[in-house]
């Protein structure tokens, strides 16, 4: 898919930035920081991508989607017989994912480069700090983190927030543990906040946020949180996979608490949240925003559940999703794209959780119930792999 992708909107001009050798990259480099926005790591990556041509962005596209579940896998130290598992439900939900988020997000060079690599980035950045929060005082380790920790903080606005709530998580989870690492956690999340304000040095971001919240009092600000909350809420019921995806993270939070503890009451606490997903396509309004406000709201208590149950990588992912969508709330940008996140994230954690529901079922039935899946992906998806052909040719 990603080698028939076509170009849209600003790839006809970012495939041109390198065609003029070094000087004129430069000088482009600077126009767009100067009049367009601050990412300049993600748009290098496009410009890259876009100048060698489409075989490149189905490598690097291939590696980059497949760095997300794997560092989730590195992390969460998943045994081997599960990891099988684990990928087989991301490929699945991955396939599943809503018609207009794959062909106008994924499928879109510079989208992708705008919100896949940077979720890449973010899920690498997980075992990294777990490492550093673990043995402390390795000198390359913390070094290495830092500047990947710049670089996370330096991907895009939503991104960039979301790895510094990542990396101030460790901070503060070192001062409840083990105090020997906290120094170079805090290194870590300064050099991803100093990546976070090097996009918004840029004159064109600071132009684009005042634009884009219109937050000139706490009256308008929270007037736009309303409006991006109706926005967010009508598209997640657009692609309704991702009402599906949230219900059924909730439902796989539960039914794992309840296996671990033994007790039904997580589940029945989790199946409100789940419902409350699921019904927003019934209501309109101020009752689907107030769902989703639940629902979106139940993600921290969920995550909660799950880090004293020890699941802290499931925890996580589950954070940064919701993170993800909370970051842009104040923005009039709403899109299938914004949700690419917010997808990948809960895709994440739900493959997680899933392979070890899945553990405890017999290996023959696991294994047709997976492949009864990726069958069922496929062929739902056959229209679109037909689209993009023809939209090759």
């Amino acid at each position: 898919l990603l080698g028939i992708a076509v170009y849209s909107a600003d790839d006809y001009w970012y495939s041109t930035f390198m065609d003029g050798g070094l000087g004129e990259y430069l000088h482009l480099m600077r126009v767009h920081y100067e009049e367009m926005n601050g990412r300049m790591l993600v748009h290098a990556a496009a410009q890259l991508i876009l100048h060698c041509g489409s075989w490149l962005f189905a490598l690097a596209g291939t590696a980059l989607t497949l760095a997300i579940p794997w560092a989730s896998l590195r992390a969460a130290r998943l045994p081997a017989a599960r990891r099988e598992a684990c990928l087989l439900i991301f490929g699945a939900g991955l396939l599943l994912m809503p018609g207009g988020m794959l062909s106008r997000g994924f499928l879109w060079t510079s989208a992708f480069c705008n919100y896949v690599l940077p979720t890449a980035m973010v899920c690498a950045m997980l075992p990294l700090l777990q490492r550093l929060s673990e043995r402390g005082g390795s000198l390359p380790l913390a070094a290495g983190t830092a500047l990947f920790s710049l670089l996370c903080g330096a991907t895009t606005e939503q991104s960039g927030f979301v790895a510094l709530c990542l990396a101030l998580y460790f901070c503060l989870a070192s001062l409840a543990r083990d105090r020997r690492a906290l120094p170079a956690l805090l290194v870590s999340a300064a050099a991803c906040l100093a990546g976070l304000l090097s996009i918004f040095l840029s004159p064109a971001t600071q132009l684009r946020l005042a634009q884009e919240t219109g937050a000139s009092s706490a009256a308008s600000l929270l007037d736009a949180v309303r409006r991006g909350l109706a926005a967010q809420a009508e598209l997640l019921i657009g692609g309704r996979t991702s009402a599906a995806l949230l219900a059924a993270l909730f439902l796989a939070t539960g039914l794992a608490l309840s296996r671990s503890g033994g007790s039904r009451r997580p589940l029945l606490l989790c199946s409100v949240p789940a419902a409350a997903a699921l019904a927003m396509a019934l209501c309109a309004g101020a009752a689907r925003q107030a769902l989703y406000a639940a629902a979106l709201i139940s993600l921290i208590p969920a995550a909660a559940a799950l880090l004293r149950s020890r699941r802290s990588v499931c925890a996580l992912l589950m954070l940064c999703a919701a993170a993800s969508l909370c970051v842009m709330l104040p923005t009039n940008t709403a899109g299938e794209r914004v949700f690419l996140p917010f997808y990948l994230y809960s895709l994440s954690a739900a493959a997680l959780l899933g392979a070890e529901l899945l553990a405890s079922l017999r290996p023959l039935a696991a294994s047709a119930a997976l492949a009864l899946a990726a069958l069922a992906a496929i062929v739902l998806r056959l229209p679109l792999f037909a689209g993009c052909w023809d939209n090759y040719q």
